[in-house]
């Protein structure tokens, strides 16, 4: 509780102290200065959402919550843009982005802090409010502390990234983003399963994206060390991926396809083949070298005769990790379909969703490609959000 106060109040006094910029934030960003330029602003918003969850693999798991508070800053200060993102969840918060950005010329851009990883589907591998397998493994909506170039000129665009570490430190589980964690003190006696001392250092990443009309190809690599504080020892992940993205009237396709490999450098009594990610305040095992393919399609359905409808979308996004290993703890494909809509009237977002999944951590799995349960569970999610 004493951190959300303290955080609370360094947002307040941040948006106190800008208080005058925050007049016209809308004209502002879109008007010229007398020297041409455009003027300095700044913009607060956010949201606050409710979710509602059902799990069929649970007795008495009808549940409805206030899930989240969150505030956003983004502005410009002479030609120096910022973005910023906090989130209050009801056990723990934590930064999602915060970073600082320079436009070079027309063609090429800067970013500093904690930003988006440019891997994969953009800006994310879901159409829906519940993400993709990948984010659950680090590979989508994972944002981390480091610098980025982007260069784009005309349908093609690269990006390259190199990121010291992860945002936050390495033992802690109460994040946005999903990497791997050490194991915290009071759990360094717990089962072989849960012994991990491994985190990131030193990532690099590239990503090219070549637009033709409708159609967007790409590909992304990501390469990076991977430290264990036990034995000191330095071991490497290397992850590529090719995707695509296609629009057909009100259709949308979408479809990514790679590989990874967590190579660590464990203790003798840690098997290798699992390595674990933490994220949310929970922690579970994945299996440290498969291969991945997510299959996604969206329809967006016209509403201009529906007056209490903005937008509405549906969709059904398809995800597979298939463990390239077969051991005492690891092998089993983890699968996930998410079938979903959207629904938007002004300020409020609703997504209704069916999350069907087999092996799968959070739909009764034991983590990701572990040797669980082949059995396929299902959970209901209903989030309720009105953004400002």
């Amino acid at each position: 509780m004493h951190n959300v106060v303290k955080n609370t109040c360094l947002i307040y006094a941040f948006v106190f102290s800008m208080g005058c910029s925050l007049t016209h934030a809308e004209d502002s960003n879109s008007d010229l200065g007398k020297d041409g330029k455009p003027n300095d602003f700044v913009k607060i918003g956010g949201a606050a959402r409710f979710n509602y969850e059902y799990k069929s693999y649970e007795s008495n798991s009808s549940t409805l919550n206030f899930e989240l508070f969150r505030i956003k800053v983004e502005g410009r200060i002479s030609d120096v843009e910022f973005y910023a993102q906090y989130r209050w969840y009801e056990d723990f918060d934590f930064p999602e982005y915060a970073y600082v950005g320079y436009d070079i010329d027309t063609k090429n851009r800067i970013e500093f802090g904690l930003s988006k990883v440019p891997f994969g589907l953009q800006p994310y591998s879901s159409h829906g409010y519940w993400e993709s397998l990948l984010y659950h493994i680090g590979l989508d909506d994972d944002n981390d502390l480091g610098a980025k170039y982007i260069y784009k000129n005309n349908n093609f665009e690269l990006i390259a990234a190199y990121y010291q570490n992860a945002e936050l430190s390495n033992d802690q589980a109460n994040r946005y983003s999903f990497d791997l964690v050490t194991r915290q003190d009071d759990i360094a006696t717990a089962d072989i399963n849960e012994r991990e001392a491994n985190y990131e250092k030193n990532q690099w990443n590239l990503r090219i994206e070549k637009r033709l009309g409708n159609l967007s190809l790409g590909a992304s690599a990501q390469y990076g060390d991977i430290f264990n504080e036990d034995t000191k020892r330095s071991g490497s992940q290397n992850i590529t991926a090719i995707h695509a993205s296609y629009n057909y009237h009100k259709w949308n396709y979408q479809i990514e396809i790679g590989t990874y490999d967590f190579d660590t450098k464990n203790s003798d009594d840690v098997s290798s083949d699992q390595v674990l990610f933490g994220a949310f305040g929970t922690r579970f095992n994945v299996a440290s070298n498969a291969d991945f393919l997510l299959l996604n399609i969206e329809r967006k359905i016209d509403t201009s005769s529906i007056s209490y409808i903005d937008e509405l979308s549906c969709y059904n996004n398809w995800g597979i990790i298939s463990p390239k290993r077969d051991s005492e703890n690891v092998g089993n494909d983890t699968t996930q379909n998410l079938l979903g809509c959207s629904i938007k009237k002004g300020p409020l977002l609703i997504f209704s969703e069916l999350i069907s999944g087999n092996n799968s951590f959070f739909v009764n799995g034991p983590g990701v490609g572990l040797n669980g349960s082949t059995s396929l569970d299902h959970r209901v999610n209903i989030n309720i959000g009105f953004y400002f």
